[in-house]
C-alpha cells in the first residue's frame, strides 16, 4: 500500500512547535502510522538526525487503545527490526539513537541494535528503578 499511497506532510497550526524565534532549526510533529512516517522521513531526511529516542511497545501482553502489545516475541523482533534499519539510515554520522525498553526484551532489542547499528558503536545501557503495574499483573495472569 505505501508503494501507491505516499503519506504527506500537512501543517496543523494547531500542533506547531514553536522554538526561539532566532533559530534556523525546524521541529515538528509528525504523526500517524510509525511505518509510513519514517518512510517519509527516509525520503527527507536521510543521514541528517543528531539524536533519536524512541519508546516502543514492551511486548507485556497488555491490550492498548492504539497499538497491539501482545505479539508473538519474533513478530515483536521483526517490526522493531524494520523500523530500526530505517532509524539507523535516518542518523546523521555522529548521531545516537536513545531507546527505553523493560527488562524481558532488553537482551533481544541490544542483539538486534548490535546487529543493525554495529556492535561497536555500542555505547551503554542505562538502568532506572520503575514501578511497573502492568507487568506485575502480567505475571500474575502467565
Amino acid at each position: 500500500k505505501m508503494r501507491t499511497h505516499i503519506p504527506v506532510f500537512t501543517e496543523v497550526e494547531a500542533k506547531e512547535i514553536v522554538g526561539a524565534s532566532e533559530s534556523e532549526q525546524y521541529n515538528f510533529l509528525l504523526e500517524g502510522d510509525n511505518l509510513h512516517s519514517l518512510k517519509l522521513l527516509e525520503k527527507t531526511h536521510k543521514g541528517k538526525i543528531d539524536v533519536i529516542y524512541i519508546d516502543p511497545p514492551y511486548n507485556t501482553g497488555a491490550a492498548f487503545e492504539h497499538y497491539d502489545d501482545n505479539l508473538e516475541h519474533s513478530i515483536w523482533l521483526g517490526i522493531m527490526k524494520k523500523r530500526l534499519e530505517i532509524l539507523r539510515n535516518l542518523l546523521a554520522e555522529d548521531g545516537t539513537i536513545w531507546i527505553q525498553i523493560d527488562d524481558e526484551e532488553q537482551a533481544y532489542l541490544k542483539v538486534l541494535c548490535d546487529e543493525i547499528f554495529g556492535r561497536n558503536n555500542y555505547l551503554n545501557t542505562i538502568s532506572v528503578k520503575m514501578k511497573n503495574i502492568a507487568r506485575s499483573q502480567w505475571r500474575r495472569r502467565r
